[in-house]
């Protein structure tokens, strides 16, 4: 039978009022008490109430991580172990929940977390519109996001530094004598794509080379018929030399495409792509990418919503991480 605060008291000879200042860490209890009381707690294999001590102090030393899709993914793995191995050290708990990029979800598991009173949330956002996420609507916790930035100043805020990390790649594509260069990209309501865009855009006018918007093409689905699709429009009908995918997954389809066809890379068509798939240092040929510190801005992340937690009145603020070139055989 699991043991009680009375149990404890009644081994112990002491007053359950006793067993809880021990429990709770008071000082204003004998070392020999304590000893007598810490004696009763091994032998009964009293554990105390997380649940209960958290409504006591107003803190159950959780975090509510809300992630747009499920764990298996090597982006969110990476994020979540970067998380991890801070919070551990700080004496967190980690309460995981994925929203599968729907917003009615995202509201849910957010009220969720309120119910289990957790000290702060760190959030990647379904988009950058997410004002439903104002105080008044949203969280009412702690708040750290991540990858994506979202309307309003209500919470501090980890990215990776997309801009510059596409301006270098299409940097080394203007190098390599690339002039009708196609970028493929995701839905346009996440920072991030905008971010890309931008970068894509500033290393193109940089170079004297004028913008076409024929040659920047999005796809609000992540169907890999619609990537195709993308990727043969630029090819057949704007003779692109050249293509960034500012999205791994339209990438990996792409790329996949490509080479059961018998377009040679690069000699057909160069490729670099936002964001590294195991798979792309593997196949022949290797495909060059932007890589994201992944386990770093999981680490941040954690950084900052114990700071915040720490310190809930100071100014907010946005870390840009940066992005690594790894520069392979596709260009």
């Amino acid at each position: 039978m699991k043991s009680n605060i009375k149990a404890i008291a009644g081994n112990a000879g002491v007053s359950v009022t006793t067993v809880s200042r021990v429990i709770n860490g008071s000082v204003n209890v004998s070392p020999e008490t304590r000893s007598k009381v810490n004696e009763a707690c091994a032998l009964l294999n009293y554990r105390p109430s997380a649940i209960a001590r958290g409504l006591r102090t107003n803190k159950t030393n959780t975090i509510g991580v809300l992630l747009p899709i499920y764990w298996e993914n090597d982006y969110i793995a990476n994020i979540i172990n970067g998380i991890r191995g801070v919070l551990q050290n700080e004496g967190y708990y980690l309460l995981l929940g994925s929203t599968d990029n729907s917003q009615e979800n995202e509201l849910a598991h957010i009220d969720n977390m309120h119910i289990h009173h957790v000290d702060g949330l760190i959030i990647i956002p379904n988009n950058s519109e997410s004002e439903y996420l104002a105080p008044t609507h949203g969280t009412g916790a702690p708040t750290v996001f991540m990858d994506r930035r979202v309307k309003g100043d209500y919470g501090d805020c980890v990215m990776c530094d997309s801009f510059t990390g596409t301006y270098d790649a299409i940097k080394v594509l203007i190098e390599k004598g690339h002039k009708k260069i196609g970028i493929i990209s995701g839905t346009l309501n996440v920072s991030p794509v905008f971010d890309r865009i931008r970068g894509y855009k500033h290393a193109l006018l940089e170079a004297g080379i004028p913008i076409d918007e024929n040659l920047v093409l999005s796809a609000e689905s992540a169907r890999g018929d619609l990537s195709v699709g993308m990727l043969r429009e630029l090819m057949e009908e704007q003779g692109v030399t050249a293509v960034f995918f500012a999205d791994c997954v339209h990438g990996f389809r792409c790329v996949d495409y490509i080479i059961e066809n018998s377009i040679r890379i690069p000699q057909d068509l160069a490729v670099i792509c936002f964001d590294d798939y195991p798979v792309f240092s593997s196949r022949t040929p290797k495909i060059s990418a932007v890589i994201q510190p992944m386990f770093e801005m999981g680490s941040k992340a954690a950084q900052l919503i114990v700071d915040r937690i720490a310190n809930p009145g100071k100014a907010f603020e946005t870390c840009y991480l940066p992005a690594m070139l790894m520069i392979r055989e596709s260009i």
